[in-house]
């Protein structure tokens, strides 16, 4: 329950500005780095293949703690809901102070409808699986904090059943 007010809290407060930081460097590799290395004894267990495409090459001046919580719970969610024998990557690039970071996982059997109501707070496809653990509010949290950086987040499927998601912020340059 503590998790869940927790996370409602968060939303709340970057959809009212209350929360908003100054910019700050942020490495966009470690955070990814850091977001798989906490799943990687589970990945390997269910041989999951990781591809983190995205390195030590990606620094920007932005909010680290809002684009620390969109990298994590996009990786969360990929690593929990991948398939065993699947495939996770995760890529990023800095194009004219816009960062594109993408995570895929696959294959998943979602329908269309289905990838845009997981941005809803609490949806969950299989209303049984309350395992306690999962609130249901990763995805939400995941757009709140790009609305609060004027970006966005898109959800897709890929041929193959492999479900996109792509986070598009604007960011400023490290000087």
């Amino acid at each position: 329950m503590e998790a869940v007010l927790s996370a409602l809290l968060r939303i709340s407060r970057r959809r009212t500005d209350v929360d908003q930081r100054p910019p700050t460097r942020v490495d966009v590799g470690a955070l990814t780095s850091r977001a798989v290395k906490r799943h990687e004894a589970s990945l390997a267990q269910r041989r999951i293949s990781v591809m983190d495409r995205v390195g030590g090459s990606i620094v920007v001046m932005g909010d680290a703690a809002a684009l620390g919580t969109i990298v994590s719970n996009l990786i969360d969610n990929a690593a929990e809901y991948t398939p065993e024998g699947g495939e996770l990557s995760v890529t990023a690039e800095l194009v004219d102070g816009t960062l594109r970071f993408d995570v895929a996982n696959g294959p998943v059997t979602l329908t269309a409808d289905e990838v845009e109501r997981m941005f809803e707070p609490f949806w969950r496809r299989d209303p049984t699986r309350g395992d306690g653990e999962h609130s249901g509010l990763g995805l939400a949290i995941v757009r709140a904090m790009c609305e609060s950086l004027d970006g966005e987040v898109i959800g897709s499927l890929e041929e193959g059943g492999r479900l996109r998601m792509r986070v598009v912020v604007g960011v400023g340059s490290v000087e």
